[in-house]
């Protein structure tokens, strides 16, 4: 569908080769997890993915992203939509859902998974990277849910060292 007053708009994928594989295993690994407190960790998980798993699920603030009180989450949603003239292509790693006393939704979570390789002191640098890239897809659940941007919570999820960034 070629609209030649639509800008197609593309995040940057990451050159093939040993990070994309682990991130790859880091997404697949963490799209198994619906609720934490019922997530049994397969058998034949990796060591070092094992690793980013157990940093996460010891800081309080994965727990509650990756709990219950989030609601169904959608794990690695795919979404193709036209944004402010831009045609967008992405995938949520996970979106969580609050209702409010009568069953209307009215706030979400995006949670990006980043499996980067960094030191502490690197988290401001490469946190500000992904701002673009959170900053459209809030506005794109916002137009899917219909749900003002404000009621959307973007969380960059740090696996390797278990660090939840808010990003808007």
């Amino acid at each position: 569908m070629e609209d030649s007053g639509t800008e197609r708009l593309y995040f940057a994928l990451p050159e093939p080769g040993k990070g994309t594989d682990f991130g790859n295993r880091i997404h697949r690994f963490f799209e198994k997890i619906e609720y934490l407190e019922d997530f049994v960790v397969p058998a034949d998980t990796p060591p070092e993915v094992l690793a980013h798993f157990d940093s996460c699920r010891r800081n309080p603030e994965v727990v509650e992203l990756l709990s219950r009180q989030w609601g169904e989450p959608w794990r690695e949603r795919t979404f193709e939509t036209v944004v402010e003239g831009r045609w967008v292509s992405g995938c949520f790693d996970r979106v969580g859902f609050q209702y409010d006393e009568h069953g209307a939704l009215c706030r979400a979570v995006i949670v990006d998974y980043k499996s980067n390789d960094f030191q502490l002191e690197e988290l401001p640098e490469l946190a500000a990277h992904y701002h673009g890239q959170m900053s459209i897809y809030c506005r794109v659940l916002a137009k899917l849910l219909n749900l003002p941007a404000a009621a959307i919570g973007c969380r960059l999820l740090f696996t390797k060292w278990g660090l939840v960034q808010p990003v808007r």
